[in-house]
């Protein structure tokens, strides 16, 4: 009897199943994923050694440190009895028709295209923004350097326990 999201009240009113809907919000995050991680790879490849130079990574033990605590958070979730009853009966079904509803995904070349591209085009559009915006204050940035900066700092948002990152993604911006 909990309220649910409005987006998901829309689309609902749309025809769409609540698995339906969470699974092409998935799709579409899973598609934004791939390609920060494919355009940080390129941007990486054209900064080369001497464009990294002021470019840290996490240490081993920060790295090593979340992962424990997801597994943790997983493992105890799972080790609970009432979560796992919650987990049988209701997201493995709804994961199941998502799952269902996505294959048919990827049998459409033309959508994956749109799905990929557009993600593409939206990640370099932000980037775009960020550079015009250094050259209206002028500060001449190099766009890779620019592009690097914003795909790691998006990564951080994602992964940041706070609600759209916060704090992470000026940490990282800085």
């Amino acid at each position: 009897t909990h309220p649910q999201p409005a987006v998901l009240e829309t689309v609902q009113f749309d025809g769409l199943d609540t698995a339906t809907a969470v699974g092409s919000v998935t799709i579409d995050r899973l598609a934004g994923a791939i390609v920060h991680f494919a355009l940080t790879g390129v941007f990486i490849a054209f900064a080369g050694t001497s464009g990294l130079r002021n470019f840290q990574l996490p240490s081993v033990l920060a790295i090593v440190v979340i992962i424990a605590v997801v597994v943790l958070v997983a493992v105890s979730g799972a080790a609970l009895p009432w979560s796992r009853t919650r987990l049988r009966r209701r997201l493995l079904p709804a994961t199941r028709r998502s799952l269902a509803n996505m294959s048919g995904l990827v049998h459409q070349p033309g959508k994956m295209i749109q799905l990929f591209g557009g993600a593409v085009v939206i990640t370099i559009g932000y980037i775009l923004a960020l550079v015009a915006s250094a050259y209206a204050f002028d500060v001449p940035l190099d766009f890779t350097t620019v592009a690097l900066v914003f795909l790691v700092a998006s990564i951080v948002a994602n992964i940041a326990p706070t609600p759209g990152g916060v704090g992470a993604v000026e940490a990282t911006l800085i």
